[in-house]
């Protein structure tokens, strides 16, 4: 159900005058067309991660990814819990099986094989059997997915086995049939882009940082609401798929540390690089072929903010460069998943 706010139209013209004011004196980049640097150098190269490079028939992934790609028998046998301690004590159960099979444990194993499956059976409403069988099941997936002599000693990361082949194509971003009119701004759009030019305050001077973790969350809750609302007015079906990849593309902007302050009025060469070649992969674990997706999500995510009146100029200029990034990234896809 969505909720609406009746205003007059006084008052959301008062609002989007008060928001052109800020635009006049704002001090963050802007995006030019005729004086855009980053629009025609660009090398695979600039896609690369330098110094890891998996073995033959393996890839690459982060501690936290390759727990979760492990645990993913789990969804097979129990919805996951509300509660989040319940959650998190489902999850236990896991990282307990992971270093049963872990070489040269710093301290000695703390369960025996009888306990774990007795912690099998409470924490996951399994009768004996189905807990041992689970419990053997996990043993051989650790042990073919994550062989520990194939991986690296003291690296952040691992390699998993390539279960499956994936056939990766790019997203026909052209075929779309899309309402090419103009959204303007409703009232709960001018507050979301009232909101976001304050983060960009926030990050470009730094204040209190209580104030800017609030203000952060609600930015991210209205951007998905709004963006969403957007993409279905424009004819975009199963909306949330994209939805998914701009939320993730915020959070990096604004909550993750940078070499130099970045807002989504910043030039995207080094960061939207950073973002399509190594953090969308260390945050997510979603099926293959779904990050082919990506790139235009972060399109529709630019032409939103530019008709709500967040981009002073159009976004041309950051469209085209992630235009000529996207077979680079398709080129990653196909090499960590193919």
């Amino acid at each position: 159900m969505i909720i609406t706010i009746n205003k007059s139209n006084e008052q959301v013209s008062n609002r989007r005058r008060k928001l052109q004011s800020n635009k006049q004196t704002n001090t963050l980049p802007k995006l030019n067309k005729s004086k855009s640097p980053y629009v025609g150098r660009l090398s695979r190269q600039d896609l690369s991660v330098p110094g890891i490079k998996a073995p033959q028939g393996f890839r690459v992934l982060s501690a936290p990814q390759a727990l979760w790609v492990y645990a993913q028998p789990l969804m097979y046998i129990i919805p996951a819990p509300e509660d989040v301690s319940k959650a998190n004590e489902i999850f236990d159960v896991i990282k307990t099986i992971w270093n049963v099979t872990t070489d040269k444990l710093p301290v000695p194993q703390e369960k025996s094989d009888q306990e774990i499956v007795a912690m099998i059976q409470e924490r996951l409403g399994l009768d004996k059997n189905r807990a041992k069988n689970f419990f053997s099941m996990m043993l051989q997936r650790k042990e073919s997915l994550f062989p520990n002599f194939i991986q690296p000693k003291g690296a952040p990361f691992l390699y998993i086995r390539k279960e499956r082949s994936y056939f990766i194509n790019r997203f026909d971003y052209e075929s779309l049939e899309l309402n090419d009119d103009s959204i303007p701004p409703d009232e709960l759009d001018l507050e979301f882009v009232e909101n976001l030019q304050k983060l960009d305050q926030h990050i470009l001077v730094p204040a209190n940082y209580h104030k800017y973790k609030e203000l952060l969350l609600k930015v991210q809750e209205q951007c998905s609401q709004r963006f969403g609302i957007w993409l279905s007015n424009k004819g975009i079906k199963k909306q949330e798929r994209f939805s998914f990849f701009a939320d993730v593309f915020v959070s990096f902007i604004y909550a993750c540390r940078h070499r130099a302050p970045i807002t989504l009025q910043s030039r995207p060469d080094d960061y939207l690089i950073e973002f399509m070649a190594a953090h969308v992969f260390r945050r997510t674990s979603i099926e293959p072929r779904e990050y082919a997706l990506c790139p235009s999500a972060i399109r529709f995510l630019y032409k939103f903010l530019h008709e709500k009146g967040y981009l002073v100029h159009p976004p041309e200029p950051i469209i085209s460069y992630i235009d000529r990034l996207e077979p680079f990234f398709l080129d990653i896809l196909r090499e960590k998943f193919s």
